[in-house]
């Protein structure tokens, strides 16, 4: 999983579907793979400033196996690009720079949400209901030239701006440099902002990313549990970053595999004397996020010996340990599950499936494109009397009960065209012609996991989520 999400593979995944459907994918920033595309970026780049003399951009270069914020730098020129003959040997991507962000308290920031991947057959997507939102500690100003080089102004990475002067620990969820997203949404709310819609747009942007790598995820599932035999149980907790724009576009930033659940940071309190204190806010985040996962995963409580789960393949990562280290100091073993807010803190999956009728969308044969083949020909110019499997399971499941304002009978199409081309992605990929030559089941998920998001409980002015404890969201919500 971890190979799964690195920069580089990410960027490459997003683009494929970014060719099909530019106009869902617009949330993840233009990017140029380092060194292979480097003559490609320095070409681009000079075409649009010979068509636009004006137009004078920043692009971010990330290290594709860097962490961390290790290794990231700002540039306003291809020629800019650092120590560019050993990019062999640490490839990178680069990207444009988002330059108009939301601000608060005059501070850029990103936010950190958990996304748990419980299964990939059939593919079950949960997120958590709150997050982090992590700051830089100087006030923010537009790239120039002079002030490329001030991290703590344009990197919102918590490891670096921890050293920062400025850095505010805060026994509260809402002030310091680490705040709960909750607390943002509520200082939204409070200034007239529809955070329904942001709500509704963050989660599309994460089915959407889940759906561009679900081929490359099936393969390496597959190189560690061969087809046919019945694999142990797993999980994944991905930490999605993502960066509100100064119009509340969210924009993917990176997916990280391995993220922190570490609920204690280092403070000094004498010079060279430190001490391990527990942080509020990640308290408040990721102890839930732990807890409902165990028990979203073992929901009847077996005895843990007899369980076989494991949290990713490969030896312990740091996740695990940071896991095994939350289970130990607060004793999970102690706590009693209420049943009413047991799975308080991850959607439910959706209950039965709707007959296809029910969508009010008429079902058409899309045929993926031929093996080998970069195309796809599917539409609703390409009619059938009867749907593939993986359409009439998977895609129409997420349209049961939509009615509301936001659905557009448009986005039938899009998801079918987008389960088609992960389809024929998936078995390019079996079939070697389009990735590792491993072999794949030959049926996709059977059903596409609908999000569920309880209302807010931290919030005093409540998310316009629906009352009581659960209210289930269908995609899409486009």
């Amino acid at each position: 999983m971890t190979e799964m999400v690195r920069k580089i593979t990410l960027s490459r995944a997003v683009r494929i579907m970014q060719n099909l459907f530019p106009e869902e994918y617009n949330f993840y920033p233009r990017s140029w793979i380092l060194p292979d595309e480097f003559q490609l970026f320095v070409a681009q780049v000079r075409m649009v400033k010979d068509g636009d003399p004006s137009w004078k951009p920043t692009f971010i270069v990330k290290p594709d196996s860097g962490c961390q914020g290790d290794g990231i730098y700002l540039i306003k020129d291809p020629s800019d690009i650092r120590l560019a003959g050993t990019l062999q040997s640490r490839p990178a991507v680069v990207q444009e720079y988002i330059c108009k962000p939301l601000l608060i308290d005059k501070l850029k920031f990103d936010i950190r949400l958990y996304v748990l991947l419980k299964s990939l057959e059939p593919l079950e997507i949960y997120i958590a209901k709150d997050g982090l939102s992590r700051f830089c500690t100087e006030p923010y100003q537009e790239p120039h030239p002079r002030n490329l080089h001030h991290i703590f102004m344009h990197l919102t990475n918590y490891s670096l701006n921890i050293h920062s002067g400025n850095f505010v620990h805060s026994d509260s969820t809402s002030t310091g440099s680490k705040r709960t997203f909750s607390s943002i949404l509520c200082r939204l709310s409070s200034k007239g902002v529809d955070i329904k819609k942001v709500w509704s747009d963050i989660i599309s942007l994460v089915i959407k990313t889940v759906i561009a790598l679900t081929p490359e995820l099936r393969v390496f599932y597959q190189s560690d549990i061969p087809a046919g035999r019945p694999g142990p149980t797993c999980f994944q907790i991905l930490g999605f970053d993502i960066l509100l724009m100064k119009n509340l576009k969210p924009i993917l930033l990176e997916v990280n595999a391995n993220p922190s659940m570490r609920i204690e940071h280092e403070q000094e309190l004498s010079p060279g004397v430190f001490e391990n204190v527990p942080s509020l806010v990640d308290e408040e985040v990721k102890v839930a996020v732990i807890r409902d996962t165990l028990r979203l995963m073992d929901p009847f409580k077996k005895k843990r010996e007899n369980q076989n789960c494991k949290l990713s393949s490969g030896s312990l990562s740091m996740a695990a340990v940071d896991i095994l280290y939350i289970d130990i100091t607060r004793r999970w073993n102690s706590m009693t599950v209420v049943h009413q807010d047991s799975g308080s803190f991850f959607g439910l999956m959706a209950g039965q499936r709707q007959d296809l009728q029910a969508c009010g969308v008429q079902p058409n044969r899309c045929q993926p494109g031929s093996r080998g083949s970069r195309g796809n020909s599917c539409g609703r110019g390409d009619v059938g009397s009867s749907t593939l499997p993986f359409i009439e399971e998977a895609s129409f499941e997420l349209l049961q009960h939509h009615s509301g304002p936001t659905y557009r009978e448009t986005s039938a199409d899009w998801y079918i065209k987008a389960w088609c081309t992960v389809e024929s992605r998936a078995r390019r990929a079996a079939s070697g012609d389009d990735g590792p030559g491993r072999n794949l089941p030959g049926n996709l998920p059977s059903r596409l996991a609908c999000l569920s998001v309880p209302p807010h409980r931290l919030c005093p002015h409540p998310l316009p989520l629906g009352a009581g404890v659960w209210e289930q969201l269908h995609l899409p919500l486009l």
